[in-house]
């Protein structure tokens, strides 16, 4: 009994561990693309949230997904990340017009089908469930309005312009702080 229990505990943490990581890179990526685009940004914001999740407690979602569900949105992300990568390698090469419009589209079919995938996933949720994802994306889209207005105030006094590569960073950010935060709320 103390085995399972401490199996449990094990698991717990380095979930919680996977979760500050995580967070720590899109800090830690944000940081590095305002400040020197050198790579330590990454690192520390990786290590910082690794150590805040052994330490720290995170609430962790009670979504419940089928299989199924779970490797349609892994298999929709890894297509999406893998044509925005080969979106960014083409725009770099010395194409045609054409190509180079049709590279950045590109992203843009695999995206959908993520967003059809995370849709499908939410629908399958009971009432609790969606509710949860409901005020997670109602405060995902005010902490990102937010950001975004103060960030384009501060481009006027001088700060430099970042990518619109971060406009969806920043919002799955702010939606997976504000699931924290209603799955916090309903525990």
């Amino acid at each position: 009994m103390n085995n399972s229990n401490s199996g449990a505990d094990a698991q717990s943490r380095s979930r919680n561990i996977a979760i500050g990581a995580a967070l720590g890179l899109v800090v830690g990526g944000i940081i590095d693309m305002l400040t020197t685009d050198s790579g330590w940004g990454l690192a520390i914001g990786i290590l910082a949230g690794a150590l805040v999740g052994y330490f720290v407690k995170f609430p962790l979602p009670v979504m419940e997904y089928p299989a199924s569900v779970i490797r349609r949105i892994l298999i929709s992300a890894v297509l999406f990340l893998g044509s925005l990568f080969l979106s960014n390698w083409l725009l770099d090469q010395d194409l045609a017009k054409a190509y180079l419009v049709i590279a950045a589209v590109l992203p843009a079919i695999p995206g959908a089908y993520l967003a059809y995938s995370i849709g499908a996933a939410i629908s399958q949720l009971d009432e609790l469930q969606r509710r949860i994802q409901l005020e997670a994306i109602g405060i995902g889209f005010g902490c990102s309005l937010i950001v975004f207005l103060a960030y384009a105030l501060l481009v006027q006094v001088g700060i430099p312009q970042v990518s619109w590569m971060f406009v969806p960073l920043v919002l799955v950010l702010m939606w997976g702080l504000g699931k924290l935060w209603t799955v916090w709320k309903y525990r």
